[in-house]
């Protein structure tokens, strides 16, 4: 029997492996022993790389806005809250940057 699955374990666990012997109950085998290894990849998230590619645009796009229509002005011309959004943006899509590098390479 194969012990449970945890962070210890073989870090090939996406493998199934089904073995039968004779008079087993796995089909038939043929008179014979029966291996069966089905190794499956990890699955990407390919949604994470479109809402990156979205929010690159949305940022570049805010940026060019926020610079068009800085004032250099203080008090309530918007210069702080433009400056804020696209703060918020930046750090989002850096977020979502370091998701799809892990995707890209394996780790999750």
């Amino acid at each position: 029997m194969h012990p449970s699955p945890g962070p210890n374990n073989n870090p090939n666990t996406n493998n199934q492996i089904n073995q039968a012997n004779n008079g087993s109950s796995i089909y038939a085998n043929n008179g014979g022993r029966q291996n069966i290894n089905i190794h499956q990849g990890p699955r990407r998230r390919v949604w994470t790389w479109y809402v990156l590619a979205g929010l690159l645009l949305l940022d570049v796009g805010f940026f060019v806005y926020g610079q068009s229509a800085y004032t250099a002005e203080s008090g309530n011309s918007g210069d702080l809250s433009r400056a804020l959004i696209f703060f918020a943006l930046f750090v989002a899509t850096v977020a979502l940057v370091r998701v799809c590098v892990r995707d890209l390479f394996g780790r999750r």
